[in-house]
């Protein structure tokens, strides 16, 4: 139609010249003529194809084709060419034309195609920095070439592959959707966390992250400009303001009793959480967000601070004091009260209370009162501990870790750590209130749990720390995590003789966990007398190797295997012994080879039923024998000879259960 009102234009100002050519009129006409006949045509094909393919098997295809096609245009209409979904619709209409290329050769679909290419066109032009396609190639290309920097053979790779994981194409999407404070700050994070691996690994070469980090960096900052520095202000004071109206539930509400935060939980993590608040400072916050334009979009949230900040005096007298005597109730209640590190524990509790307190209310009376009180019951019970160093004041109830054993009088902070690396010996020192003897109630084996990597190595009872005489008298407490020989000698005997496989339980656990960068060991004594515990955490390097620990491992093996004896034996038979032996050793087939027997029950045993009539009687059974590994081990075995009335008994033994098995050396079976 177009066409042909183009046509007649053409003829009527034409006419109104009256110079003109003639020639190319007639030129002129042909082609428009032509143009609409091939318009008509097209529509005309199109049609009848639309009607074929009715019953076409690429009917589907076809229609899934033109519905991209459509929503591809919906797009550009709505300047959305650089848009994830863009190119996610130029793919689904690309694999819905090639379908049909594939079943229906013989369709023209030429219009579509060219169709097609002219959006996929427009997507390679809009690319640019924020481009689906840029995004897209880059991401795919450093995936690649990021992953090769370090292999996994490599000490780094764990960290490398922890810094990779936030890395620089998530920063990038952030910045596509939008969200520039992400983008800084997992930028940001990314330098810190490569440049912290290139400092300890000088072997890698990080060229291509510091570009690309660097590229990122200037992307955000020169196409931003002055709109992104306004999104920052205002997504900064968002933040800011929308977390400390959430955090300020935890202490302050509108009822007339305290927050559970401030009533019953942990102090230390509250007031962590409280770590940089001033009142001044969130008010000089309000006036900032006043000044910079920022403050209706964070009003509500900052005004139910303020509020609260204006009525808090109010609420300590009234309300909080709930929440301060039933902390000092905590003194009197059982398991606490006599317990003098538990009663400092409440009591440190209650002086943060009351230094937060200050934080919103300064120089309240009521506050200052009480943190007055607190400290002076504090002093009365430190005043009674007999400290044996500087150190034991100021780390008093605590767990410090070192890779010597430390003498206690002239220790210093230098000689604890909490980073330790493959090789390393580890000892604890535990700073007590009062002596051992009152906290363990003067038990020898003091029980002690380990956890690697949050996992439990084994039941406490097995990994005891054996208290003498003499550290019974003593007001700390230290032991070995990963002992040296020297240790061994001196103190490893009574762990062998008690069956306490402490050091061996650890290493097994460490060797499990590694070799990597970060194991974590976290340690806690239990003290039966007060019904209480410490705790300690460190860290552990192990990707140098664990050579160390299994060296460990196969020397308390070794000498608890040469420990270990035979059982006694107990009634003499040898027909007896020597049926128990031929019985297993035919359970066993060749899994095994029992080579001794030893009947460790003096005396049968006889099983009654409930009308007390003997049905069988039963012995037990110590068979030695020899593992396909090469190691010797016995283990119990339970035989029972059915009754047959009259006092007699079947001759034949039967299997009747198993027992515990006993590792031993070799050498001490004969």
């Amino acid at each position: 139609m177009k066409k042909t009102i183009l046509y007649i234009f053409l003829i009527t100002s034409c006419i109104s010249y009256s110079q003109i050519n003639f020639k190319k009129l007639k030129k002129a006409k042909a082609k428009v003529e032509k143009e609409i006949k091939s318009t008509t045509n097209t529509k005309n094909k199109t049609s009848k194809q639309t009607k074929d393919m009715s019953q076409n098997p690429c009917n589907s295809s076809y229609k899934s084709l033109t519905k991209y096609l459509q929503k591809l245009e919906d797009k550009k209409t709505a300047n959305q060419v650089s848009s994830g979904s863009f190119k996610t619709y130029i793919g689904s209409a690309e694999r819905n034309l090639n379908g049909i290329k594939s079943k229906c050769p013989d369709l023209d679909i030429s219009i579509e195609e060219n169709q097609l290419k002219t959006y996929k066109s427009d997507l390679s032009s809009a690319g640019g920095a924020d481009g689906a396609r840029e995004a897209n190639i880059r991401k795919g290309y450093y995936d690649k070439v990021i992953d090769n920097l370090v292999p996994n053979t490599h000490p780094a790779y764990n960290n490398f592959k922890k810094a990779k994981s936030q890395f620089l194409i998530i920063a990038f999407e952030y910045y596509r959707h939008k969200k520039p404070t992400e983008s800084f700050k997992l930028i940001s994070e990314s330098k810190t966390a490569f440049a912290k691996i290139k400092n300890e690994y000088t072997d890698l070469d990080f060229s291509l992250i510091d570009s690309e980090l660097k590229r990122l960096e200037g992307l955000l900052t020169s196409e931003s400009g002055t709109e992104i520095a306004s999104k920052l202000a205002k997504e900064n004071d968002r933040h800011y303001f929308k977390d400390m109206s959430i955090l300020w539930n935890s202490v302050y509400t509108t009822h007339d009793y305290p927050p559970d935060g401030l009533y019953g939980g942990d102090m230390e993590t509250l007031s962590n959480k409280f770590k940089d608040f001033t009142k001044q400072g969130f008010l000089d916050k309000i006036k900032a967000a006043k000044k910079g334009g920022t403050y209706p979009a964070v009003q509500t949230y900052a005004e139910k601070v303020s509020n609260a900040l204006d009525d808090y005096p109010r609420y300590i007298s009234q309300v909080l004091i709930k929440a301060y005597k039933a902390r000092l109730d905590d003194l009197n209640t059982f398991g606490i009260k006599g317990d003098p590190q538990k009663e400092l524990k409440v009591l440190t509790e209650i002086k943060t209370l009351c230094q937060l307190l200050l934080k919103f209310a300064p120089n309240n009376p009521t506050a200052s009162q009480w943190s007055k009180e607190i400290q002076s019951q504090i002093n009365k019970k430190t005043s009674g501990i007999n400290y044996v160093s500087e150190m034991h004041k100021n780390h008093l109830g605590e767990m410090l870790f070192s890779s010597k054993e430390v003498v206690i009088g002239n220790e210093t902070e230098s000689d604890f750590s909490s980073i330790f690396k493959s090789g390393d010996y580890i000892y604890a020192t535990v700073y007590l209130p009062a002596k051992l003897r009152k906290l363990t109630d003067s038990y020898a084996a003091n029980d002690v749990k380990i956890l690697v990597n949050g996992g439990i190595i084994s039941e406490p009872e097995s990994t005891a720390v054996w208290v003498t005489t003499t550290m019974q008298e003593k007001n700390y407490l230290q032991f070995a995590i990963i002992p040296s020989d020297a240790w061994k000698q001196k103190n490893g005997q009574p762990y062998v003789e008690n069956k306490l496989r402490t050091h061996e339980h650890i290493a097994n656990a460490l060797i499990t966990a590694g070799p990597y960068s970060e194991t974590t060991l976290s340690a806690e004594v239990f003290f039966r007398g007060t019904n209480s515990s410490i705790k300690g955490e460190l860290k552990i390097d192990l990707s140098d190797g664990v050579d160390g620990l299994k060296n460990i491992v196969n020397r308390e093996e070794n000498v608890r295997l040469k420990d270990a004896k035979l059982p006694k034996a107990g009634m003499q038979n040898s027909n007896l012994a020597k049926e128990a032996l031929g019985i297993m050793q035919r359970k066993s087939g060749s899994s095994k080879t029992y080579t001794k027997s030893i009947i460790t029950s003096v005396n049968w045993d006889y099983d009654k039923n409930w009308k007390g009539v003997i049905e069988s009687r039963s012995i037990v059974v110590a068979l030695v024998s020899k593992e396909h590994d090469g190691k010797c081990m016995y283990q119990y075995f339970n035989f029972k000879q059915q009754a047959q009335g009259g006092g007699t008994y079947n001759s034949n033994l039967e299997f009747a259960g198993a027992g515990d098995n006993v590792y031993i050396s070799c050498d001490n079976v004969n």
